[in-house]
């Protein structure tokens, strides 16, 4: 667990970027997100999940490009087990508001269970995230490897950190585009008062 790095330079097309931009409040974004990382780091899953007043974090979207199924029974097993999640206990109640980014490997999780339905049964060999943890609200952005792919390198993972600064801002703003006036939508008010006044 860390903070962003600082000293990761990673080439990226101003053209991804600007249709992530593009996609911002839309259906769109995490697959647009999703596609314009992939070339670069080889992730193969995506998932947003947010955290306020309520104690069950509220997954705000997700994407695979092996099988959309894959992505939903991993976010099913991940509703079953977020208690035993290291990303979890920062975005809770009481955590120190800071980003951090974190790393997981099927083989550092201690629960079979969460083991079998987060990782085996969706085909993931490992789990890459950023936290941002604020008064009134939480955010986890996670980029996944499949199986079939393995695991992110020490390249990958650099590319990856060089990347997640942006990309956990740019779905910040997603995110208070997408709630902004939408209240009632929401199970988790307090998260969504807090990030919609972020823009």
């Amino acid at each position: 667990m860390s903070g962003f790095a600082t000293s990761t330079s990673v080439k990226v097309e101003s053209l991804d970027i600007a249709r992530v931009i593009e996609t911002l409040g839309t259906d769109k974004f995490t697959q647009i997100l999703l596609d314009m990382a992939q070339p670069i780091i080889r992730a193969d899953f995506i998932s947003i999940f947010c955290l306020g007043d309520e104690k069950t974090p509220l997954l705000f979207d997700t994407k695979c490009i092996v099988g959309h199924s894959r992505a939903a029974l991993a976010a099913k097993g991940y509703e079953r087990h977020f208690l035993d999640d290291l990303d979890y206990q920062l975005m809770k109640s009481g955590s120190p508001e800071e980003d951090y980014t974190t790393y997981q490997v099927r083989d550092d999780i201690n629960s079979i269970q969460y083991r079998r339905d987060c990782y085996d049964r969706p085909g993931i060999a490992d789990r890459r995230s950023a936290v941002r943890k604020r008064a009134g609200y939480a955010l986890r952005l996670s980029f996944y490897r499949s199986k079939e792919v393995g695991e992110f390198d020490d390249t990958d993972r650099k590319l990856l950190d060089g990347l997640l600064p942006m990309f956990l801002a740019l779905t910040e703003r997603h995110i208070a585009f997408r709630w902004q006036g939408n209240i009632a939508t929401v199970n988790d008010n307090e998260a969504q008062l807090a990030i919609s006044s972020q823009i």
